[in-house]
């Protein structure tokens, strides 16, 4: 595994890593609960002054 991957794993990778756990458009990945990626894309991508918006 290159050196880049194993940097990009982040919180819960290398042996928790490895499952796909959401696919589709970003706004699919970040209604998808069980995806720490889809919470970090939610609070992106939620509009100012909703629940997890900026």
């Amino acid at each position: 595994m290159s050196k880049a991957v194993k940097r990009a794993n982040g919180p819960g990778g290398g042996v928790h890593g490895g499952c796909v756990t959401a696919t589709g458009t970003l706004e699919q990945i970040a209604g998808s609960p069980g995806s720490v990626t889809g919470r970090c894309l939610h609070e992106v991508l939620a509009p100012a002054g909703q629940p997890g918006g900026p």
